[in-house]
């Protein structure tokens, strides 16, 4: 059980120092400053309900699948796959 352990955290530490040194997305200077600030998505924030209604409609756990999906929504304008 303690090896199982060990090489959970060790697998997490590695996975957590490849994203921290991951690159960053490039924007182009000439992108729209919607794009800068990480809202790349086509809908407006008064769709995101609406949407995220649609989105959540098959799942059991409504309540914090539409919390989180308009939490993200209305950062990226887009609803979550």
């Amino acid at each position: 059980m303690a090896k199982l352990i060990v090489v959970f955290i060790v697998s997490c530490l590695l996975i957590a120092i490849q994203f921290s040194n991951a690159e960053e997305l490039e924007i182009p200077s000439e992108a729209p400053a919607i794009y800068k600030m990480g809202r790349g998505g086509s809908l407006r924030p008064e769709e995101c309900p609406a949407e995220c209604r649609r989105r959540c409609s098959a799942t059991s756990h409504k309540k914090p699948c539409l919390f989180f999906c308009n939490k993200c929504c209305n950062t990226c304008l887009c609803v979550p796959s």
